[in-house]
C-alpha cells in the first residue's frame, strides 16, 4: 500500500539516524510477532565509498553497498545496506526520530553495559549525569557502528545480551544503546515464538521519547 506519493514524502521526511518501522497485510512474520509492524531498521543517509571500513577485508567489503539513501536492517541473511526506496516496498511504514536533545529521563534505570566503545561510554556517562546530549552525536555513533557490523549474521534465538548475531529490532537497539535508556527504549519480558526473553518488538519503539515524524498503518 506505499505508492510512489508516499515514497516521495517519505523521502522528504527521513534523515540520517531515523529509526524505520515497516510492515505487510498478509505477511506469515506479521502474525508470529503481532502489532502494526514486523520489521525494523536504521536510516543511515548517503554513504560513500571512502565510509567502507572494511576496504581491506574482501569477505567484509561486498556488504557495503554506497548509495544516496541507504537503510541499514538485518534480516534472514544478515545485516545488510539496501536504497531506501527498496525498503519501502510494503505496506505500512513509520519515520521515528530521536529528540533533538537526549536527557536523562524522571526515573530512568540506568543499566550497567561493559563493552561500549570510547565513544558510547563518553555519551552514556554524560547522560548518566544529568547533562544533555546532542542526537547528532548519538546518530554519528550509530553510523560507525552500524557500518562496523555489516555482514554479522541473525539472530534466530532472539537473544539481545550477547550482540554477537542480531534480530532486526535488537540491530537498532544495539547500535543506539547507550541511549536507549534515556529515550524510553527498553527491553521487556516477552514470548517470541518459542523463547520467553527480554526483547523488543517493531511497535515498542512507539512507546518511547521518540519522535513520530510519519507514521502509515
Amino acid at each position: 500500500r506505499i505508492k510512489g506519493p508516499d515514497a516521495r514524502e517519505i523521502i522528504s521526511l527521513v534523515k540520517p539516524g531515523d529509526i524505520l518501522l515497516r510492515g505487510y497485510d498478509n505477511y506469515l512474520d506479521g502474525k508470529f510477532i503481532g502489532g502494526a509492524f514486523s520489521h525494523a531498521g536504521f536510516y543511515y543517509g548517503t554513504a560513500d565509498a571512502a565510509d567502507c571500513p572494511y576496504a581491506d577485508d574482501d569477505s567484509r567489503k561486498t556488504f557495503f553497498v554506497p548509495g544516496e539513501q541507504m537503510v541499514v536492517h538485518s534480516m534472514a541473511e544478515g545485516v545488510f545496506m539496501e536504497d531506501i526506496l527498496t525498503f519501502t516496498r510494503c505496506d505500512k511504514i513509520a519515520i521515528l526520530r530521536l529528540p533533538d536533545s537526549i536527557g536523562k529521563q524522571t526515573g530512568t534505570k540506568i543499566h550497567v553495559i561493559n563493552d561500549f566503545s570510547a565513544k558510547e561510554e563518553a555519551i552514556y556517562q554524560r547522560l548518566k549525569q544529568g547533562a544533555f546530549v546532542p542526537a547528532a552525536e548519538a546518530v554519528m555513533e550509530a553510523q560507525k557502528l552500524a557500518l562496523q557490523h555489516l555482514g554479522d549474521a541473525y539472530d534466530f534465538g532472539f537473544d539481545f545480551e550477547t550482540h554477537k548475531s542480531f534480530s532486526c529490532t535488537e540491530f537498532v537497539y544495539f547500535i543506539y544503546r547507550c541511549i536507549c535508556p534515556f529515550v524510553g527504549i527498553k527491553l521487556v519480558e516477552k514470548r517470541i515464538l518459542f523463547w520467553q526473553r527480554k526483547a523488543l518488538l517493531p511497535d515498542d519503539y512507539l512507546n518511547t521519547a521518540l519522535e513520530k515524524i510519519y507514521c502509515k498503518k
